[in-house]
């Protein structure tokens, strides 16, 4: 058999077929929009398909926690990779199922672990401004971290989150961070943050939650399921749309 870029890349590809559906509503998910919630729980076939692109991204996400482990291991951390919450841990969120990317003993104290790899104009405002409510990915993420702090609150004494960041491209973010923004240095090739439990925005996630399973059970039109973003309106306020695999199903709902 031969070996050529195509055959690769339609490997790469496929790989969206094999991936597990997450049970819905779950931590991770909880902060994106809520008819693509629906969609997802509701088991709907997407309308269109990740680009190779994209799932290399995912896939690199997954491949990077390995690294951050190793990492805070070197910093003297005990670390637990990837850690199912317990369904006591989930009913405190109101969500089925969710797995963290793993937990840090360190300094005395318990961290929830959480790794994302962003491209160089995403990390270079994490490294700016940490994460930002007004960022709809942002907003994600924060949701899915207080969501995950509230669940294991309810079961371990955890500290905090250590959300580990890696730039995709370093030398793409060195480059933009020097010469178009004109930062004195070049910025690290991964940066951390911690956050600790935010009540109010994890009592919002779990509403979110709530929400989605009510819907989820209860309705079966998309119509009458709101949605965050409308993919017909300003490209500026509807960044998510571009990436979600039930665009064309939405736009059709109306």
């Amino acid at each position: 058999m031969t070996v050529s870029t195509e055959k690769l890349v339609a490997a790469l590809e496929g790989f969206q077929d094999k991936w597990e559906r997450r049970a819905i509503p779950s931590p991770s998910t909880v902060g994106q929009c809520i008819r693509k919630q629906w969609f997802l729980a509701t088991g709907a076939t997407p309308s269109e398909r990740i680009d190779p692109a994209g799932i290399l991204s995912f896939e690199r996400g997954k491949a990077m926690q390995s690294l951050a482990y190793v990492l805070l291991e070197a910093i003297g951390a005990k670390v637990s990779p990837s850690v199912t919450l317990p369904p006591e841990a989930l009913k405190a969120i109101n969500c089925e199922r969710g797995e963290i990317d793993g937990l840090a003993y360190l300094d005395d104290a318990l961290w929830l672990i959480e790794v994302k790899v962003l491209g160089a104009w995403g990390y270079l405002s994490f490294v700016e401004h940490g994460l930002r409510e007004d960022d709809p990915f942002d907003k994600v993420y924060i949701s899915q971290v207080q969501a995950y702090l509230l669940a294991l609150s309810t079961v371990l004494p955890v500290k905090g989150a250590l959300f580990v960041v890696f730039a995709a491209d370093p030398s793409a973010a060195n480059w933009i961070a020097t010469i178009i923004k004109k930062w004195p240095k070049a910025p690290p090739p991964l940066s951390v943050a911690t956050f600790e439990l935010q009540p109010d925005t994890a009592g919002y996630a779990a509403t979110r939650a709530r929400q989605v399973a009510w819907l989820r059970d209860n309705i079966d039109d998309p119509t009458q399921v709101n949605r965050d973003f409308d993919p017909a309106g300003d490209p500026r306020h509807n960044k998510p749309c571009r990436y979600c695999g039930f665009r064309t199903l939405c736009l059709d709902a109306g």
